[in-house]
């Protein structure tokens, strides 16, 4: 499976089929050999397909579907911060990052076959990853996002728990296999929690596609075979999407939790609209800024500080939150 490639003792490991994938994440999740000096490369997989039959397939593409193909980009764009930076924050995308993850879908004759080859996507990612991680954490990470997007297994299983949670009169059974390698992507998410957001976008990202079926269509998702009927029946409203925000203003530090091995946790409060949330100080913030959080911690809320925070607003609060910068207020 890792190719020798150099004197230096670097590895290569090529990823060809979703057999292969599940076979690496199994091994680099239950403790396989894995070698620290790893490159990862995709080749002819993953890719993202799907067909549609329906009177307004032939020869057209109904505008109903762009927004769910473009969420496909969007999914990869939130996976590649996620690993690369460790951020949700989609504004840390630079233009070279959006040109080299950038999804070409093409369109089959009679416009209802769709493919998205992501395998130099998938490399990118890699790559990236294996600058940021540990050679096994750098594979849990990009082979458990290559399995997710470019398997049937996450949008199957959802399906599935959907047609049992209705009492659907069509119901799609998990194969021995199936179940096997869904046990792996659980222990997978248990090593890396990151997957399980690139899960969830990947379930509502097949659900808003599975919403843009009429009842006369009938559609291959990934591989699974859905009536435009049965679409209709298991399909959830969309969850809602977090925002990316960046938080200033003079805040009271009300409570600190250093447990963290890796720097501590603030709640605040911002003095202008009584915003209350916690946020992650980081271990690299210099150590002047984190004394005056300190401090403003100390003082019981009498002392103030300056802070410029980044994080997601969902449903009005505020998740995710990172501090920036501390400073005294003018």
């Amino acid at each position: 499976m890792f190719e020798l490639v150099d004197d230096a003792g670097w590895y290569l490991v090529t990823v060809r089929s979703a057999d292969e994938a599940w076979e690496l994440l199994d091994l680099a999740t239950h403790g396989g050999a894995i070698p620290e000096k790893l490159r990862i490369k995709f080749e002819g997989w993953p890719t993202f397909t799907m067909k549609v039959d329906g009177k307004d397939w032939k020869s057209t593409v109904p505008t109903r579907v762009m927004g769910p193909l473009l969420e496909l980009q969007k999914d990869l764009h939130r996976n590649f911060v996620s690993i690369s930076y460790g951020t949700a924050n989609l504004k840390k995308l630079r233009d070279e990052d959006r040109d080299s993850l950038e999804i070409v879908v093409k369109v089959a004759d009679g416009s209802s076959d769709f493919l998205a080859d992501l395998a130099k996507q998938m490399t990118v990612l890699g790559e990236k990853a294996l600058d940021k991680m540990s050679s096994r954490d750098a594979v849990v990470a990009v082979v458990g996002v290559a399995t997710i997007v470019g398997t049937s297994l996450v949008a199957m299983n959802w399906i599935a728990t959907r047609q049992h949670e209705i009492d659907a009169e069509t119901k799609i059974e998990l194969s021995r296999q199936e179940t096997e390698r869904l046990k792996i992507m659980k222990d997978a998410v248990t090593a890396q929690p990151r997957l399980q957001e690139a899960q969830k976008d990947h379930v509502q990202t097949t659900n808003r596609l599975l919403k843009t079926l009429k009842p006369s269509d009938s559609a291959s998702v990934m591989g699974v075979q859905i009536s435009g009927p049965e679409a209709m029946e298991i399909t959830q409203q969309d969850r809602a999407r977090s925002q990316d925000v960046e938080l200033s203003g003079a805040f009271r530090v009300l409570a600190n939790d250093a447990s963290r091995g890796d720097g501590f946790r603030i709640k605040v409060a911002r003095l202008s609209d009584g915003l209350t949330f916690s946020a992650d100080v980081p271990f690299e913030l210099p150590a002047d800024q984190k004394k005056l959080i300190q401090e403003a911690e100390w003082s019981k809320g009498s002392e103030i500080v300056e802070l410029h925070v980044e994080g997601l607003l969902l449903r009005g609060a505020v998740q995710s939150a990172r501090v920036l910068s501390a400073s005294i207020p003018e």
